[in-house]
C-alpha cells in the first residue's frame, strides 16, 4: 500500500484491486461452488431464483458479480499492458485508449450482470409461495396433455 501511495500511478494501484477481488473470488466462489456441487438438482430457473431470493443469497451473488467483473477487467487490462498488444506508434496514447475501452467493457458487464441478478430476484420474489417447485417448460406441459 505504501508503495502504491508513493507512486500515485493509476496502473500501479490496479494490483490492489486485483488482490482484493482475488481474495473475494476465493471465498465467495467457494461458497457458490459448494452450494452448486452439493445440490446439483437445484440448478434451474426456479431453483436458482429460490436460492438467490428466498435463501437470501443475493448479497453473495452481488459481491461475487462485482469481484468477478472487476478482477477480469483489471486482469485483461494488465495483460494488454504487459504484452504490449496495442502499443502502436504512441504507447502512452494507446494506454489511455485501452484503459477507456476496458473500463467501458467492465461497466457493460457489471450492468448486464446486475440486470441478470435483478431478474433472478424478481423471479424468486414472484415464485416465493411455490418455493422448491421445479420449472417445467410450456412445451413439456402441452405434450403431457
Amino acid at each position: 500500500k505504501t508503495h502504491a501511495k508513493l507512486m500515485k500511478h493509476k496502473d500501479t494501484n490496479l494490483w490492489i484491486i486485483q488482490i482484493t477481488t482475488g481474495f473475494m473470488l476465493f471465498f465467495l466462489g467457494s461458497i457458490h461452488l459448494y452450494k452448486v456441487l452439493t445440490e446439483p438438482q437445484n440448478i434451474g430457473p426456479f431453483a436458482s431464483s429460490d436460492r438467490i431470493y428466498s435463501d437470501t443469497f443475493y448479497p453473495l451473488y452481488f459481491m461475487l458479480l462485482i469481484s468477478v467483473v472487476l478482477h477480469a477487467g483489471v486482469g485483461v487490462y494488465r495483460l494488454i499492458m504487459k504484452w504490449g498488444w496495442f502499443d502502436g506508434k504512441n504507447p502512452k496514447e494507446n494506454r489511455v485508449k485501452t484503459r477507456k475501452i476496458v473500463k467501458a467493457i467492465t461497466i457493460f458487464y457489471l450492468v448486464l450482470g446486475l440486470f441478470s441478478l435483478m431478474a433472478y430476484i424478481k423471479i424468486g420474489y414472484d415464485h416465493q409461495k411455490h418455493y422448491g417447485e421445479r420449472y417445467t417448460p410450456n412445451m413439456e406441459i402441452k405434450n403431457e396433455n
